[in-house]
């Protein structure tokens, strides 16, 4: 292996610390040079096609099907009764009611088909998935609660690379802790979700999560590339996020 390439693996691997903090995979300062857009734009609904046929009142077939999709009201206040719990040095939430409600020494699963349920699983997963977790702990993450597809892989394969290097976890300090978090989308089926870390020079990360439920659970979207940085811009403020925190 070259100097060049070990060097390219290390900064790889900072990238991802920081991100996740999110343990990230998430190294702090490297987070804070990609720039990117603050505000992700959440999905809208299409325009109505307009038509020139005129429907007349007794042409009911002809009239637009009632929208199956059910409203789903999303938090607009930091969610109740959460506890909050260390992996390694980084806060994640539990929730009684939203899970998660199976936790091993290794990861943790089994979350509502709720937002509450969706934005837990978010944080819970994606830290578990961070490199200064232990590679016992973002390998089974990656592996079991990812969805699977070549940016998984790649990122599995960016961790394994570190750790055969030799490459340190983050010292004490150095991972941002969550700050709030933003509803991007929302189904039942899919969650974007814009969850927001203090970083530890006092600015803020706002990394983009996508959950999909999948087998009965939550599960995480890799980032494109495998790099969570693409998935990742500074915030200068918290406005338009709602705050959330272990303290």
């Amino acid at each position: 292996m070259s100097a060049s390439d070990s060097t390219t693996r290390r900064s790889r691997v900072r990238l991802l610390v920081v991100a996740t903090a999110v343990v990230a995979v998430f190294a702090a300062v490297a987070i804070l040079l990609v720039v990117r857009s603050g505000d992700t734009p959440s999905a809208s609904a299409p325009s109505p096609a307009t038509s020139s046929t005129v429907v007349s009142a007794q042409d009911e077939s002809a009239q637009p099907a009632p929208s199956s999709e059910p409203v789903v009201a999303l938090p607009t206040s930091a969610p109740n009764g959460l506890t909050w719990r260390l992996i390694g040095q980084v806060a994640v939430p539990v929730s009684s009611s939203d899970g998660p409600q199976r936790v091993t020494e290794t990861s943790a699963s089994g979350y509502a088909r709720t937002p509450v349920g969706a934005l837990v699983a978010a944080v819970q997963i994606s830290t578990r998935a961070g490199f200064s977790a232990g590679r016992p702990s973002w390998e089974a993450a990656l592996r079991d609660q990812f969805v699977a597809s070549a940016d998984r892989d790649l990122l599995l394969g960016i961790l394994r690379d570190a750790a055969a290097a030799g490459q340190q976890p983050a010292a004490a300090g150095e991972l941002s802790q969550v700050a709030g978090f933003r509803y991007l989308s929302y189904t039942p089926d899919t969650a974007v979700i814009a969850v927001v870390r203090r970083t530890p020079q006092g600015s803020y990360a706002q990394t983009t999560l996508t959950a999909v439920w999948q087998s009965g659970d939550w599960r995480l979207m890799a980032p494109a590339g495998g790099q969570w940085p693409s998935a990742t811009s500074v915030l200068s403020n918290l406005a338009g996020v709602i705050p959330w925190g272990a303290g």
